[in-house]
Order: structure tokens, then C-alpha cells, then sequence
């Protein structure tokens, strides 16, 4: 049986790129900032990028999608890096994602209130019958405040009615 030679375990800039969802530019801003490390290059001066390479632009990707800025990234990386022992660096670090967990945490809590605003909001708009056609006035805001019972309207659903009867134009669409 034949041999089929090992795939070559580098790629150039656009094909790393292309696999991370990426732009070559942006992994080559990354490699200035040393938050990849350095790429080899070919004979003809080609950036060349290994598996470490993917694995390090990767997780930038998520950090950056974690909602870390490359400045704080860099920073941290800094820190980790200069720190007199690795006890200090890893508590850095400990310290900075422990941070930005907390900080993702919160902000999931404020989709998850947002979300079910809306989802009431949504409960509430099924509930009109256009009044048979008439033009939406401060009757409607009474109407669907009615609907709302003994709750208060969702706050997006009430300022979206508001700012509806203080339309300069309220033509019809």
C-alpha cells in the first residue's frame, strides 16, 4: 500500500485566517502585539503558522468574545508574563477572569430581565383588536394598561407606546 505523506502541520496567514473566521490583518495585528506568538517564514518570506498558533489566536477569539479588549488582553498577558512567580501570575490572572466571569454573569441577568419584558410586552400586544381600525391615541395606551391588570406595563412596551403618541407624523404605514 502506498504512503500518503503527513499533512503539513503549517499553514500561511490567509488559510489560518480563513479557519479561525478571521481577517489577515487581524492575526497579523495580533502577532504585533505578541498576543500570537511570532510566525515562521517560508523561504519566500510567507508567514507560516502552526497548531500553537491556531490554538493562541483561538483563545483571543474567545476572550475577545468573552468581551475582554485586546488592551486588557495584552495587559493581562503582561502581567502573567513579568510576574516574579507564577504564583502571582496565575493570581492575576485568577483575578481578571474572575472579574469578567462576574461581569458576563451580570450582564446575562440583564438579557434574561430584558427578554421576559419583551415576552410580556408580546403577551400584552396579542391582546388588542386594533379598537376596528381606529388610530392608535391615548385610548389604546388606557386599553392595553387595562390588559396589563395590576401590574404595571413592561418598560419597553410603555415607552414604546409613548413615544408613539408623541410622533411628530403618525401616518399610517
Amino acid at each position: 500500500m502506498a504512503r500518503i505523506p503527513a499533512p503539513d502541520p503549517t499553514r500561511r496567514i490567509g488559510e489560518l485566517a480563513q479557519a479561525l473566521g478571521l481577517s489577515s490583518r487581524t492575526l497579523r495585528y495580533w502577532e504585533e502585539r505578541s498576543l500570537i506568538p511570532p510566525a515562521a517564514r517560508s523561504r519566500c518570506g510567507y508567514r507560516l503558522y502552526d497548531a500553537q498558533h491556531e490554538h493562541a489566536a483561538r483563545g483571543i477569539g474567545r476572550l475577545k468574545a468573552s468581551g475582554l479588549s485586546l488592551d486588557q488582553i495584552a495587559t493581562l498577558a503582561a502581567r502573567l508574563g513579568s510576574s516574579q512567580s507564577a504564583l502571582v501570575g496565575t493570581s492575576r490572572a485568577r483575578d481578571a477572569l474572575q472579574g469578567q466571569i462576574q461581569a458576563l454573569e451580570d450582564s446575562i441577568s440583564l438579557q434574561r430581565e430584558l427578554i421576559d419584558e419583551l415576552k410580556a410586552s408580546l403577551g400584552l400586544l396579542a391582546l388588542c383588536n386594533g379598537c376596528e381600525g381606529k388610530p392608535y391615541d391615548g385610548q389604546c395606551l388606557r386599553c392595553l394598561d387595562g390588559h396589563a391588570g395590576r401590574s404595571a406595563l413592561p418598560a419597553p412596551l410603555n415607552s414604546l407606546l409613548h413615544a408613539a403618541l408623541a410622533a411628530p407624523s403618525r401616518k399610517h404605514l
